[in-house]
């Protein structure tokens, strides 16, 4: 899946290996399905309180999804939880919700993040 990203123009939009930063807008496809085992690389509680959701990984990096992928702080922090290279991708806030409830499972106050 990150060969597409690269292929589409979208990566690396943050690289937090190197701090630079490309902003594109585009969003992430409707019809990406993402794997089971990359949704564990992120603990639903700090999914939920990030508004992030993995999307895809490589041998050095993981791929999320986020509404703001130049907000340092969220990536820099997911780079500290998780021990690994983040790379971020745009997308609007109700396709991120909707991978949430979808991958991790709906809650009563999943739109009040």
């Amino acid at each position: 899946q990150l060969l597409w990203f690269a292929e589409a123009g979208l990566l690396p939009v943050w690289n937090s290996s190197k701090n630079t930063e490309r902003f594109r807008d585009h969003p992430v496809p409707d019809t990406i399905e993402i794997a089971d085992y990359v949704i564990e690389l992120i603990p639903e509680s700090v999914v939920r309180e990030n508004l992030v959701i993995p999307i895809a990984e490589s041998a050095d990096a993981l791929l999320v999804a986020t509404t703001s992928p130049i907000e340092f702080e969220i990536i820099e922090k997911l780079k500290f939880i998780l021990n690994r290279r983040m790379l971020a991708v745009p997308t609007t806030r109700n396709w991120i919700v909707a991978q949430i409830d979808k991958y991790y499972g709906a809650t009563d106050d999943s739109d009040a993040a």
